[in-house]
């Protein structure tokens, strides 16, 4: 792909309200610094604030298609009137992960559209959260991962859990196939592995994205 997203000084600043960003031109450098200056950036617009106009949600993790757009799952939050969470109190509940559409070249004026929520257990775990994402040849692929607090002082997801399953869709998301929306025991991930009794993982939190 050979789109080129960046913008100019003229479009960003019309993207945003003028006392949102900060704008830095003709930057200088120190006398020591060991990279020259850029002769294609010359401008620096600072946006601070601009995720807050966006959706408040979390765990995003894009992949640009081959249709030009831009595919991620979401959790715990609210996009486009949908909301989930993949969190629960206890462990063998039933939690949601999103997943949405991402429209537009305007990285400051972009449109998100949900496609619903998938539904799965969280089997020994209290959370099921997303991870990999990708789409390819039409193709969309999701992971999910267990999390669990385990009573420690962390309070924020204490335990890493293993990597759950693989799901895909075949219809922009519009339906999904997990082999595994309910883990049976303690090894029933995709990878056989255990971790009970604190035992040590090999593949937890799968985390890629892909922009190719």
């Amino acid at each position: 792909m050979t789109q080129d997203r960046r913008l100019n000084l003229s479009q960003a600043q019309q993207a945003r309200d003028p006392s949102e960003y900060r704008v830095c031109i003709d930057a200088t450098v120190p006398d020591n610094f060991p990279l020259p200056l850029s002769s294609e950036l010359s401008t620096y617009l600072y946006t601070p604030d601009c995720t807050s106009h966006y959706e408040s949600v979390d765990t995003w993790f894009l992949s640009w298609a081959a249709d030009d757009l831009l595919y991620s799952g979401f959790t715990d939050g609210t996009v486009d009137h949908t909301s989930n969470s993949s969190g629960a109190a206890n462990p063998d509940l039933d939690t949601t992960t999103g997943h949405t559409i991402i429209i537009g070249s305007n990285l400051l004026n972009l449109t998100i559209i949900s496609l619903d929520v998938c539904t799965s257990n969280t089997g020994q775990y209290t959370g099921r959260y997303p991870s990999a994402n990708l789409h390819y040849n039409g193709v969309w692929y999701q992971s999910t991962y267990g999390l669990s607090e385990n009573d420690a002082p962390c309070d924020n997801w204490c335990v890493q859990g293993l990597l759950i399953s693989f799901r895909y869709s075949l219809d922009q998301g519009h339906s999904w196939y997990d082999y595994n929306l309910h883990p049976k025991n303690h090894t029933d991930y995709l990878f056989n592995q255990s971790s009970s009794n604190r035992q040590k993982i090999i593949y937890g939190a799968l985390l890629f994205v892909d922009f190719d």
